[in-house]
């Protein structure tokens, strides 16, 4: 993890995330996935951090443009692939798929591998520093927009009206998260 926050307000962060591994064919690994859950979830996390940093302690205020960038491993990302070495640039594809809760089984939900998937979107950043469901919504644009890339219209995750659906996140994360949307009261109506 590292983030870099800057006097204007204006910051970036890199989260890893939990990758699986799983074999097309055969006994080799070639391919990872992360699960929709873990994507929002960093997201989540990561928002309203660089929000309250702007807000809070530059007294920045309106609205901010976040990009979001999602790659199969750092060297894929533009900027990097210039100091990476060859012999480090091979990394496997990446997808956005689905683990059963039960048995651990991979359940491919994109439609192809992305190496790189970048969304961009504008937000209020006192929404987004509140924890509030502009925030929910903000996360929401942000990662349908990268998981366009595989595919996948939406997450599902989030609804419309900023609403959580923690049942779909991983078990990881389901519980945290659950505590913290009832103490914002970001559930959704059941």
């Amino acid at each position: 993890m590292r983030a870099e926050l800057h006097r204007d307000g204006s910051a970036a962060i890199v989260l890893p995330l939990r990758r699986h591994r799983s074999a097309l064919s055969g006994d080799e690994v070639d391919l990872q996935f992360v699960e929709p859950g873990e994507v929002v979830y960093r997201l989540l996390c990561a928002l309203p951090f660089l929000a309250g940093h702007a807000r809070d302690r530059t007294a920045a205020s309106g609205t901010a443009v976040v990009k979001a960038v999602l790659v199969n491993d750092i060297s894929s990302h533009p900027d990097a692939a210039v100091h990476t070495l060859s012999e480090y640039r091979d990394p496997l594809p990446m997808t956005v798929d689905h683990l059963h809760q039960g048995t651990g089984e991979h359940l491919p939900t994109s439609t192809q591998p992305c190496d790189y998937a970048y969304s961009e979107a504008t937000m209020l950043l006192d929404d987004v520093a509140d924890h509030g469901r502009g925030m929910l919504q903000a996360a929401a644009v942000v990662a349908d927009e990268l998981l366009h890339a595989y595919g996948i219209p939406e997450t599902g995750l989030i609804t419309a009206g900023g609403d959580l659906r923690v049942d779909g996140f991983t078990d990881r994360n389901r519980g945290a998260l659950a505590a913290w949307a009832r103490q914002h009261n970001l559930m959704e109506a059941t």
